[in-house]
């Protein structure tokens, strides 16, 4: 069972709380995402990234990946 993410400063921010419920349900059937992250291992700071990827066990679809680069 899984918890409905909150936070404290955009309860009264609908707008806010329609942006999470994109970003962690599935656009086909609503299940809730379930999300990876992988980081790069290399030793230099500048190249450091993580990896990002969700997707929806109930469609078997990958819904979002990004790569985040370290500034």
């Amino acid at each position: 069972m899984s918890k409905t993410w909150i936070n404290k400063y955009s309860e009264s921010n609908e707008n806010h709380q329609a942006f999470i419920e994109i970003q962690n349900q599935c656009p086909l059937c609503g299940t809730d995402v379930e999300i990876e992250v992988e980081r790069d291992n290399s030793l230099e700071i500048q190249a450091f990234k993580l990896k990002e990827q969700a997707f929806c066990p109930k469609c078997n679809t990958k819904t979002r990946q990004k790569e985040h680069s370290w500034h």
